[in-house]
Parts: structure tokens; sequence; C-alpha cells
């Protein structure tokens, strides 16, 4: 995926529900989002080999003329500097929260991201 830029318009965390699936249709609307800016994925508890068997048949469908979704761990720094120069940043489990909390970094609740990311176009 290129990058025009290196501004992320949004972080996302994703983590798997209380079912153990992963969010398919955030992680979907994610890329979709990340036409015209990057859109970062804070993975908690999921690989990104599941991420990319979510995302093969949305880029398929919508092209590879975006910005994409960048992955991070959600434990590792750079979810936290990832959080700290996005535009947004939604977020789910209680150790980010308290870790972004910590910073002084504002967030969403996660459940809010989808709904978010499709009726910004993109600019969350």
């Amino acid at each position: 995926m290129r990058q025009a830029n290196n501004k992320v318009a949004a972080l996302l965390e994703i983590g798997r529900k209380a079912n153990g699936e992963i969010p398919a249709s955030l992680i979907s609307a994610a890329y979709r989002a990340s036409r015209s800016t990057s859109i970062m994925l804070a993975l908690d508890a999921v690989s990104p080999a599941e991420v990319d068997e979510v995302l093969d048949p949305v880029v398929a469908r919508n092209g590879y003329d975006v910005c994409g979704v960048l992955y991070v761990k959600v434990s590792d720094d750079a979810a936290l500097t990832g959080a700290a120069s996005a535009a947004r940043v939604f977020a789910s489990s209680h150790g980010f929260r308290a870790k972004l909390a910590e910073r002084g970094i504002a967030f969403q609740d996660v459940s809010e991201a989808e709904f978010a990311l499709t009726t910004d176009s993109g600019k969350a």
C-alpha cells in the first residue's frame, strides 16, 4: 500500500470480540477510509496475518490506490506515538485506555469507530 503522507487520521485498537472473533467489519471500514490518509490499527491479540485475511477481499474490491492501513502492536511504543499524532483515537481495552489517559491522549470507545469512519469518509 502506498503512503501519500505521514498523517494518520485515526488510530483504532483492534482486539477480539467476546466470542473470540476479530472485528472484520471495522477492519474493512478502516481500509475503505484510508483512501486519502493512513489509518493505524493497534493490534491487541490479533495478528497481522488475521487482518490481512480480512482485507484481501476488501482490497480486491476497492483497489490499491489508497494510503492504507498501518499495523502496530498495542503493546509497542509505536501505538502511543501513533495515538499522540492521530486526529482521533478509538480504544477498547482497559490497559490501552489507561496508557492513553496517563499521557493525556483523548480517545473514544472503539464501538464508535466504524460509524465515524463511514460518515467522515476517512477523515475520522
